[in-house]
Parts: C-alpha cells; structure tokens; sequence
C-alpha cells in the first residue's frame, strides 16, 4: 500500500461550554491514500464535519479543544499556527462545504471569487488568474465559463453553484478534498452529476477524497472505504464491500436496516418494515461510561456494555482494515 497523503491518528475534539466540556469527537483515526475515497457516515451530531473542521484549525479558537495528530504530506497539522495553516488550506487540503448559499459571498461574482482562490496560493496577474478562474469553470462543467465568471451565485441554480465551491476547492490543486454533505441541498439528478464530476476528477489528480455523508446510497456508489461515526467515536470501518455485506456494529445494521431496498420486487405492502433505533444519541457533555450505543441498542445489551467502552477491534474472517467496536459480533460474521 502506498504512503496515505493524510493520517489522523488519536483525534480529540471538545467544546468548551457553560454545562461543561462537550466531547464531539473522541478518538478516531484513519488515513486517506491518494485516489481513494473514504466515506465517513452517521447522524447529525456524530462528529462528522467537526472532525475535518479540526484538520484545517477552522474551529473557533478559545472555545474549541483540540488533540492528536494529523500528518499531511510530512506535515503535523495538529497544533499548527494559523499562519502555517493558511498555505496548506486550499492548496493542500481543498474543502467544499454542504450549503454553496451561504459559503459563497453574495455581492461578488463567482469569478472575483475563484481569482481570489487561485492569487491567494502564489503571486499571478489578475489576468492570469482570471483566465485560470474560466478554466476551472469550464473543468468542472459549467457552460459558457467567461459570461458565468460575471454571475453571481443567486444567478446560478444550485448545482451550477456547487460546481463554483468545487472550482474554488480545486483552485490550488489540493492532494486531498473534503465534501462535507456536498450533494445534500441538490436534487438527485444534480447530485448524481456532482458525484460524478468529483469522481472524474479525483481520478485526473489522484486526489484522495474526504466524503462526509448521511446518505448511504451515495456511499455504496463512490466510496473505496467507510467509517461509521456515533456520539463522536468510530464504530466501525472498513471497505465499502465489507461494511454492506458484512456489517457487524448494532448501530451499522441499524443504519443499514433503515434504507429502502428500491430494487425489492416485491409490492411494497409486502415489504419487509425498516428498522428504526430507538432513542435519541447522548449528551456530549455527559457521556456513559461505557458503550455510548448501549442505551439504544436492541440487539444485545449487557452490564459489560453499560460500564466498559468497546475497542475498535479487527474482526476475524475479514481484512485488517475492517474492525468494529463492539464485544459481540452477530454470529456467522
């Protein structure tokens, strides 16, 4: 295997508040190999997005509390001040965030605002960087990039928009791109498109890409390897493969169980019923002291399970990178 262009090791992630400190991200570790896309899925309040915020030091200072390691290029970024951070962002690790609407600034043109990605990595005419600014439109598909420069975002529809964030994130030629929820404001056709051109250009630039995602129909299409998030912990992880067919962590086949078969033949009264879990996910302030899945869990539940927390094991018959944290894996797996 080939050195990962990212490795994030033993990441911790705390936000100070008035009831004491919330514990969003505590633990997880991966590594991202040039040209693969790994997918990191879970509700909303997993810690998901948090976690890449993190990398880029984008947490807001004196309330965020942040340890561990993540080595970018040779690179600790972990503890980095914000002026060594700033080359790295956009230029190494380009971000495209979920709401194009609200990222990009309403009173300039697409544009100005590419040009401004582009002449912030290096010294560049604005003639040049304008030119630059029309070819990344037109890489990422949209039509008639010069006129389009000239738009602004409440002129372009909303996948034209988001095609705008991923020419900015594209700007400085990043080796690793993160997609927090990136097609989830669009619809399925846009989205589909989406998926597909960041495909195409991952595949151009063996970029390693960061899919942050809820939809597991959109994981099982685009990811190489996966890792499942609850109450800020990895539960599980492994290959897109291993993970739909051999899901082992409750709350894995809780999600799994949860979406609709559109390829079942059957009518749909027929239909065997989604699975739901029942329960909220906990308090980040006051975690349990032992699995932080034990409260919703309805597959098997114990006293071990209520006082000890589950290592991120491997899990026997499958490759070394698929491992859950759970103490009872379902029998056959």
């Amino acid at each position: 295997m080939t050195e990962p262009v990212l490795s994030v090791r033993d990441l911790n992630v705390g936000f100070r508040t008035s009831r004491g400190l919330a514990h969003v991200v505590n633990g997880i570790s991966y590594d991202v190999q040039p040209g693969e896309t790994l997918a990191i899925v879970g509700e909303s309040g997993s810690g998901k997005s948090v976690g890449t915020l993190a990398l880029l030091g984008l947490l807001p200072p004196g309330v965020a509390k942040v340890s561990g390691s993540a080595v970018f290029a040779g690179e600790e970024l972990i503890g980095r001040s914000e002026e060594k951070l700033r080359p790295i962002r956009g230029a190494g690790i380009g971000m495209v965030f979920q709401d194009p609407m609200t990222s990009l600034n309403p009173v300039l043109t697409v544009g100005r605002q590419i040009v401004e990605a582009v002449r912030a990595h290096g010294p560049m005419p604005k003639a040049a960087a304008r030119a630059r600014a029309e070819e990344l439109l037109a890489e990422v598909g949209i039509p008639d990039p010069r006129s389009r420069a000239d738009a602004f975002p409440h002129q372009l529809s909303g996948g034209m928009r988001q095609r705008v964030m991923i020419a900015i994130a594209l700007a400085g030629d990043p080796k690793v791109l993160i997609a927090d929820e990136a097609t989830t404001a669009l619809d399925v056709t846009v989205q589909a498109q989406i998926i597909e051109l960041i495909g195409r250009l991952q595949s151009e630039h063996s970029t390693g890409v960061i899919w942050i995602t809820h939809d597991l129909g959109v994981v099982a299409g685009i990811a190489d390897h996966v890792l499942v998030m609850y109450a800020g912990r990895c539960v599980e992880e492994g290959s897109v493969d291993e993970l739909f067919d051999r899901p082992v962590h409750p709350y894995t086949r809780g999600l799994l169980g949860s979406m609709p078969l559109v390829d079942d033949p059957r009518p749909a009264r027929e239909r065997d019923p989604l699975s739901t879990m029942p329960g909220l996910p906990p308090d980040p302030v006051r975690l349990p002291p032992g699995c932080s899945f034990y409260p919703r869990c309805t597959i098997r539940a114990d006293e071990r399970c209520r006082t000890e927390v589950p290592p991120l094991v491997p899990i026997a018959g499958s490759s070394d990178r698929h491992r859950a944290a759970t103490f009872y894996a379902p029998e056959g797996v």
